[in-house]
């Protein structure tokens, strides 16, 4: 954020009509909700769901203020979400396009399988 830093470079690109918007990300919370609050970012990417609810206190609450959007990561998935639940491991399957329903909602019960 210091002079001729990486926020300077993505004004730079904004201006030059390289990108539309400016976003912030981080795992501490606190720090990010300081870089909200600074009013200069468009959107702010953060880990967020039932279970890890942090943000709520503090970076929901700078981008409220701002009117900075909020891009939520990993809405479904953290393992406090499923400690109840330890389903039994589905074997690796490789990543592949597909149309039809029953691929994909294997691949997904995969994914929330994993740990």
């Amino acid at each position: 954020m210091g002079p001729g830093g990486a926020y300077e470079a993505m004004v730079a690109a904004r201006d030059e009509g390289k990108v539309r918007f400016i976003g912030v990300t981080g795992h501490d919370w606190v720090e990010v909700a300081k870089a909200v609050a600074t009013g200069l970012f468009d959107t702010v990417l953060c880990w967020y769901n039932c279970a890890l609810r942090e943000a709520e206190l503090t970076v929901f609450v700078e981008a409220a203020k701002h009117n900075t959007g909020v891009v939520i990561m990993n809405a479904s998935r953290n393992d406090r979400l499923f400690d109840y639940v330890r389903p039994r491991r589905l074997p690796r399957q490789p990543l592949r396009h597909c149309d039809c329903a029953g691929c994909c909602s294997v691949r997904l019960a995969h994914k929330l399988a994993q740990p």
